[in-house]
């Protein structure tokens, strides 16, 4: 679904929250203090991030997943004060091995769902290919039958 596209309503719990949520938003949106260009741009970064479209391939399915798939066990340790920088360290030091074994298990995850995927787009794709070809020799085999006379 598209940046912007509104939910459907179809009879889910929470539809009326959604409702008003969008009635609200569109009167915010109305106020000349509303700042247009910062929600454009967050929209854009959100659509970025977002999963593809319901016509994309498994292919590239399978790339985004593959793009997603390593996970960096360093987290920033950048700080604007320098009490709070010597904690992260801190902290960092203290959990360094359980955060890198879990992000090798995660990575690992990762590398295994793109292989699936790519073993399953190869499988589809083979299954696609012997169904065009079933489909034109039932096609030939139909041709055939008609063109014969009744006995």
């Amino acid at each position: 679904m598209a940046a912007g596209t509104p939910l459907p309503d179809d009879g889910r719990p929470g539809d009326d929250l959604r409702a008003r949520g969008r009635a609200l938003a569109a009167d915010a949106s109305r106020r000349p203090d509303f700042p247009t260009d910062a929600v454009e741009g967050a929209r854009a970064a959100a659509a970025a991030l977002g999963v593809p479209t319901a016509d994309a391939d498994i292919r590239a399915a399978v790339a985004a997943v593959e793009e997603h798939a390593p996970v960096d066990p360093e987290p920033p340790l950048d700080a604007h004060r320098r009490q709070a920088a010597y904690a992260k360290r801190v902290v960092n030091r203290l959990v360094r091995f359980s955060n890198h074994h879990l992000a090798a298990q995660i990575s690992g995850l990762g590398w295994s769902v793109a292989w699936l995927g790519r073993v399953t787009a190869e499988r589809i794709e083979a299954l696609e290919a012997e169904v065009t070809d079933l489909r034109a020799r039932l096609a030939r085999l139909e041709s055939d039958s008609d063109a014969e006379p009744a006995p």
